[in-house]
């Protein structure tokens, strides 16, 4: 009957509005790890962040024809790391392995991971980020500098990230 019709067209219609404002209140804050961004080389790199956010570290990649690559392409494993580790720029033992870039010639283009800032997860390798606290991301190539990326909460569930080099 066409109540029953426009009962389910109601609700259909109430979850893609509740999708779309969902969707439209969470960013993606996107950032190329590779030694070419000047932005995270430089030191210079701040994002604000909120929960349901999402960082969105893209690997370095390089095309297999054509465009000229390096001796030694980018590999490289990216780290949570401590305050410390982050400022004096050392390594620590505490460092949480997140994510490993080790396919510089994806043949789709870059690989891309995907960090959610949220208070609870409910997977087992997601990460909980509490309110307040500063999150650091770093990681130490061999051949090149180290590149760093603070990512702090602030008490109103804000992120802020800065990247630097060491």
């Amino acid at each position: 009957s066409f109540s029953a019709f426009f009962t389910q067209f109601k609700s259909l219609w109430l979850a893609l509005l509740l999708w779309g404002i969902s969707a439209a209140v969470a960013k993606r804050h996107v950032v190329y790890w590779n030694s070419t961004n000047t932005r995270l080389t430089a030191g210079d790199l701040s994002i604000q962040m909120n929960l349901n956010d999402y960082l969105d570290v893209y690997c370095p990649h390089y095309l297999a024809t054509g465009a000229p690559v390096p001796e030694q392409p980018e590999s490289l494993a990216l780290y949570l790391v401590g305050e410390e580790s982050f400022k004096g720029c050392v390594e620590t033992k505490g460092a949480i392995k997140r994510w490993e870039c080790n396919t510089p010639f994806a043949p789709f283009g870059p690989v891309r991971f995907s960090e959610k800032i949220q208070r609870f997860t409910p997977f087992s390798l997601g990460f909980e980020f509490l309110p307040g606290r500063h999150y650091y991301y770093s990681y130490r190539p061999v051949n090149l500098t180290a590149m760093f990326l603070d990512c702090g909460r602030k008490p109103e569930r804000t992120h802020a990230c800065t990247g630097r080099t060491c």
